[in-house]
């Protein structure tokens, strides 16, 4: 299962980027997996502070009959122009916090 990670800096500007590929496969009769994956982020800052600013999105890539078949069984998902990015929190995004 393809996915991507991606930085997100304060402007919503997108920082950095990575395409990954996850060991398992969904289908209609299987319909969650799980992995775990192990992969290192570099953010640049100036103070500890800057970092209260950058999220972390995490997403799937599904092939175009994985989209179609979703738009089927749930509609059409409402869109955002791209390069918008909510201030809300949502599922696959999470904070990033010094270590």
């Amino acid at each position: 299962m393809p996915y991507f990670v991606r930085v997100i800096d304060s402007s919503g500007a997108v920082v950095q980027g990575q395409e990954f590929t996850a060991d398992f496969r969904l289908s209609p009769a299987n319909p969650r997996g799980a992995s775990q994956e192990e992969l290192s982020l570099r953010l640049p800052y100036s103070q500890i502070s800057d970092l209260a600013g950058y999220r972390i999105a995490v997403g799937l890539k599904p092939t175009q009959e994985e989209l179609n078949y979703n738009r089927q069984r749930r509609g059409p998902a409402v869109s955002r122009p791209r390069g918008s990015v909510s201030g809300r929190r949502s599922r696959g995004a999470a904070r990033c916090a010094p270590r």
